[in-house]
């Protein structure tokens, strides 16, 4: 059970052939500040859960076939990195993104993402913000 690992600051579970949805029993790894998730074969949408994870510091879900919306609840974390590259994902960058104050990189290229990017964005610390392919 997910819930036991009560003190795990990173899970890492990259380059692997996982498949199915993101757990939402993630949002009991209250200490965790880094889900690395890239390359894989996870469906799905990304659960809201994840933004109850007030700690967490980078966020790598890149590579692989998740859909639906990206979440406005990511607001409320401390994130310095977000990849969300290379998926299905759809609708607009949400506003609440703009409200991230310490991101530096921010990678959503190669998803299905409409509309315009967000004016809160322009008062961002980013380093690297990566839109394209969508």
């Amino acid at each position: 059970e997910i819930r036991k690992l009560e003190n795990l600051l990173l899970l890492s579970m990259e380059n692997n052939r996982l498949t199915g949805k993101i757990p939402t029993e993630l949002r009991m790894l209250k200490t965790l500040v880094a889900l690395s998730a890239n390359s894989n074969k996870l469906t799905g949408s990304i659960p809201t859960e994840i933004g109850e994870l007030k700690n967490l510091l980078g966020i790598e879900l890149g590579a692989n076939d998740l859909t639906g919306e990206i979440p406005t609840d990511f607001q409320r974390m401390k994130l310095f990195e977000l990849h969300l590259y290379d998926n299905r994902l759809i609708g607009q960058i949400p506003l609440e993104l703009g409200e991230l104050e310490d991101v530096k990189v921010i990678d959503v290229s190669s998803n299905q993402l409409t509309g315009s990017i967000p004016t809160e964005f322009g008062n961002l610390p980013m380093t690297d913000f990566d839109l394209s392919s969508n």
